[in-house]
């Protein structure tokens, strides 16, 4: 893909679509008089023609098809026992959609410098470090879209960008594009913050680890304070890419509930709803099982140290109501267990939602020697300045 990369001429044939709920703009190149937002299900209305300035540069083509997407909705439904059966038949309502990705590669660098400890296992001493370094950063994905949570999105990738297909009417065929709502200048800010901070990580990680040495046993290096630090990132390249997504979106008990399947490999995400007459059978066989035990400890207890039934009988009231205290537990730990099974796994790690490819160079590496204190190695911090 080079840079000269325009869009085509035919773009201008389009036709904009606007929601008049969620105020998401879909283009596209066929004829719709009944399309519905593929967000919210609202009835989409004509607005005008599209321009080619709010179109994606390049397309990655769907790779899987409404048959496969269906059945992959239909098997992430089926992951759990407690989804409701009624919840299957809206899968086949799922919408082929090009969502709006923001490609960008950027370049970071930065410089700390460090106050921390080693500890050994009998000792610890203080140390001061500086590092720099540079950072670089290739095909970062960026969600140019507002309408759906970052948390969705980029859960639903990673996408691949290999061979990407100049974008094109022709190409899109009766798919619906999602124009972008999140600007060229907000998805480079993003970029840029996410880069300073991975450049800072980074440097941190050369500095910071733990391993066991056979003659002194485990030891590790910790920070205890950040003394100075300085980062800076730009960008170099940004495109606009529209990556294929199988969108479903229904109304479960008064919520709304959003699913997405990867258009490439069929990856889906979503939160799922809850049938509350299978999670109730759930929390009472749990409940039930918590008392059975206790009981049946109980029991056993009483039969070798109380003979006489009388006794028994009074000595069963303290371990019931332990029993019953341990079924609630029980029943509430099941529930819980069983919503956790069912949300949306959410990567946190920064690097891990650029998805992206990165490249660190340390340029500066210095260390004090081991200080008794850490006024010391502060010292030896200022020292190094000179």
């Amino acid at each position: 893909m080079t840079d000269e990369m325009v869009h085509p001429n035919c773009v201008s044939r389009g036709n904009v679509y606007g929601c008049p709920h969620c105020h998401v703009r879909i283009a596209t190149w066929q004829s719709q008089t009944d399309a519905t937002c593929p967000w919210c299900n609202t009835q989409l209305l004509r607005s005008d023609t599209t321009h080619s300035d709010s179109l994606p540069e390049c397309l990655m083509p769907f790779t899987v098809s409404r048959e496969q997407a269906v059945a992959a909705l239909h098997r992430y439904a089926g992951k759990t026992l407690f989804a409701p059966d009624a919840f299957e038949a809206h899968v086949e309502r799922a919408q082929a959609v090009f969502v709006p990705f923001w490609i960008v590669n950027a370049k970071a660098i930065g410089s700390v410098a460090l106050l921390g400890h080693i500890a050994l296992r009998r000792s610890r001493t203080y140390y001061a470090a500086r590092r720099a370094g540079r950072k670089s950063f290739a095909d970062l994905s960026v969600t140019a879209s507002t309408h759906m949570s970052d948390t969705h999105l980029d859960s639903v990738g990673p996408y691949s960008i290999d061979d990407p297909q100049p974008f094109s009417g022709d190409r899109v065929g009766d798919v619906a594009t999602e124009l972008p709502s999140k600007t060229a200048l907000s998805a480079a800010d993003q970029v840029k913050a996410l880069a300073r901070e991975s450049v800072y990580r980074s440097l941190l990680n050369s500095t910071l680890y733990s391993e066991y040495n056979q003659h002194s046993g485990w030891f590790a290096i910790g920070l205890d304070e950040t003394v100075e630090r300085h980062e800076e990132a730009r960008v170099t390249r940004q495109r606009l890419f529209a990556m294929p997504a199988w969108i479903l979106h229904c109304t479960w008990e008064g919520k709304d509930l959003l699913f997405a399947v990867n258009g490439q490999n069929g990856k889906c995400v979503g939160n799922l709803p809850l049938d509350n007459l299978k999670i109730t059978i759930a929390e009472l066989f749990a409940f039930f099982v918590g008392l059975g035990l206790v009981m049946l400890m109980a029991g056993m207890l009483m039969l070798t140290y109380l003979s006489d039934p009388k006794e028994q009988a009074e000595a069963l009231l303290i371990p019931l109501s332990v029993g019953i205290g341990v079924g609630v537990v029980c029943a509430h730990a099941a529930r819980a267990r069983i919503m956790m099974q069912t949300q949306t796994a959410v990567e946190t790690s920064h690097d891990d939602r650029a998805q992206g490819t990165h490249t660190f160079v340390p340029t500066i590496r210095w260390d004090s020697k081991p200080s008794h204190t850490i006024e010391e190695a502060r010292q030896q911090l200022r020292d190094s300045e000179r």
